[in-house]
């Protein structure tokens, strides 16, 4: 044959379209993860999912999907693997996500009432608001918001343990 030939290779593509990359979710909070692919290298065996490199599971029908119940609080990278039935693999590009105490802004303080109060909380996944002072002179960047009244004018004291319990 004379003259130039010119091959294009077509290789499947595979993305999470949900959720996207930068999303904020609650702690507790179910997380759908539903990756597209197109697929040109033929038919798809299965597709798995994966938080920080651990695998949440193996969806092997359309839709491409799965629920991550109770993810940890904390920044978290997802990624998929698909393989087709010749056992060829193609990933997806990392969706990075953030999972959140509920209270972790000031405006969303939980409100706490009465004359003897406990309640447990985590600062997994919390973050530092605008302009927030050092906490006890350290930069921990990391704080949970809580509220209170005191129902009279009698003395109380608050309590944070080392587990971080708080009680008043």
């Amino acid at each position: 044959w004379p003259g130039q030939v010119v091959l294009n290779l077509v290789l499947s593509n595979l993305r999470i379209v949900s959720p996207i990359d930068g999303a904020t979710y609650i702690i507790a909070a179910d997380i759908p993860i539903n990756a597209s692919i197109t697929t040109t290298d033929g038919p798809v065996r299965q597709v798995e999912f994966f938080h920080d490199q651990t695998s949440l599971g193996i969806v092997t029908n359309v839709p491409y999907g799965l629920i991550w119940s109770n993810a940890p609080g904390g920044i978290h990278t997802l990624t998929a693997i698909a393989t087709d039935d010749q056992g060829m693999t193609r990933s997806s590009q990392a969706v990075s996500i953030r999972v959140k105490p509920v209270n972790d802004d000031f405006s969303d303080a939980i409100a706490l009432s009465g004359q003897c109060v406990h309640t447990n909380g985590s600062t997994a996944g919390a973050t530092m608001e605008t302009s927030e002072p050092q906490h006890d002179g350290l930069d921990g960047g990391r704080s949970v918001w809580y509220s209170w009244t005191a129902p009279d004018s009698d003395r109380y004291s608050v309590v944070v343990d080392s587990n971080g319990r708080f009680s008043g």
